[in-house]
């Protein structure tokens, strides 16, 4: 619903997001292999994966999300 910070790297450290994202511009990556992200601003943030709501919640802490998937 508002702006938030986004970096997504596989586990080779490949960068594959790194900017900005809102309801306007979603973030849409593809990979098979495990990801580290990283999320700003997360009580504004829907995250799904897979088709998979993620709760970032109990991810959080000062509404930032830093967490290995899967």
């Amino acid at each position: 619903t508002a702006e938030s910070w986004v970096e997504i790297y596989d586990v080779d450290s490949k960068r594959l997001y790194f900017g900005m994202a809102n309801a306007r511009s979603p973030v849409e990556i593809s990979s098979d292999k495990p990801l580290d992200l990283l999320i700003g601003n997360t009580p504004t943030v829907k995250l799904v994966i897979n088709g998979e709501s993620i709760d970032l919640g109990p991810r959080s802490d000062d509404g930032v999300a830093k967490f290995k998937f899967p």
